[in-house]
């Protein structure tokens, strides 16, 4: 029989996931040999990922660091993404006696954070990136790095549309605001959201500070600052899928955590755009311009060399793990 602690050890490196604004939107049930790993709703943002895309993406991504934890713990853990009426989930058979497996992408679970500030002007080898890419892909999941300025810059000006295209408003301020920690204390308390040191918004949690933050996230406001944090890039990378499904978006999130671990491996930096793929019309655009019309583009990044930010917490484990064994 397994131990109880060995399911928290694989857990803790698991939830080292990156999630949107670090809502870390999923819960896990142990049972017996096996680890089921569920969406957490409560923890949703329906105003920026209203088909909860990006909430299955980071479902993913804890897949992929929770099986290279197994692995390097000396157990194999095969999953089955469940289809179920009202949601998707994915079902994790824990296996003793295999030989630890010590892959170099463990050692980077910790260290893997998403950079949000501007990135350093230096070229990347794109051999290396392209490397990556073929490394992370899977079936139905395609990776499409993007590093010479001509074709980015088309890229670029599209999610700058696309942003104006959301006229962010109001309700995509007030669903943002909450999940900002604006003290270390606060945000070693909560657990989760991002630090607003990282975002370079080191204001304190006042009433002036958060009609400056609501300001600051205005659409006129977020183009400004997304074509001057692209312009600080060495290159984009576009993760596409053949369905627009919940299950393809989990695969693409255990692509994108392998092809991210890679990246940090190597002391390169990313984050995450979030426009406008949320939106089939962009999508659509954004496909016919990369020559990728089969496919859905789901996921965009863009990387470089960048400088560490504050550390994104999590939360304890007990909070969003049930154990029955």
């Amino acid at each position: 029989m397994i131990p109880e602690e060995i399911y928290e050890r694989i857990i803790r490196y698991a939830v080292k996931a990156p999630s949107q604004l670090n809502t870390q939107p999923w819960h896990f049930e142990v049972e017996s040999g096996v680890i089921h790993l569920l969406p957490d709703f409560s923890r949703s943002l329906p105003v920026s990922d209203p088909y909860n895309t990006n909430l299955y993406i980071s479902m993913g991504c804890v897949l992929e660091n929770l099986e290279l934890a197994s692995r390097h713990l000396g157990y194999k853990a095969d999953h089955e993404i469940v289809i179920l009426p009202n949601y998707s989930m994915v079902k994790i058979k824990i296996r003793e006696g295999i030989v630890p497996d010590h892959s170099r992408l463990f050692e980077h679970i910790r260290s893997r954070q998403v950079v949000e500030t501007k990135f350093m002007n230096s070229s990347i080898d794109e051999i290396l990136i392209e490397r990556y890419a073929d490394e992370s892909k899977q079936k139905g999941i395609s990776i499409y790095p993007l590093l010479q300025k001509d074709k980015y810059e088309k890229i670029t000006a599209l999610i700058l549309k696309g942003i104006q295209f959301m006229n962010i408003q109001q309700a995509y301020a007030e669903e943002v605001i909450p999940w900002i920690r604006f003290s270390e204390k606060q945000a070693m308390q909560k657990g989760d959201g991002i630090r607003a040191a990282s975002l370079d918004l080191p204001f304190s949690n006042t009433f002036l500070s958060r009609l400056l933050i609501k300001r600051q996230l205005s659409t006129k406001n977020e183009v400004r600052r997304w074509k001057n944090l692209i312009e600080h890039s060495s290159g984009l990378v576009l993760f596409t899928a053949k369905e627009n499904e919940p299950d393809q978006w989990i695969r693409l999130g255990t692509s994108l955590q392998r092809f991210v671990l890679n990246l940090t491996r190597s002391g390169i930096s990313y984050s995450h755009i979030p426009y406008p793929l949320e939106y089939i019309l962009m999508q659509k655009k954004l496909a016919g311009l990369c020559g990728i019309n089969e496919n859905f583009p789901l996921q965009l990044i863009r990387i470089g060399r960048g400088k560490p930010v504050p550390y994104s917490f999590r939360r304890n484990i007990k909070h969003n793990v049930y154990i029955n064994l």
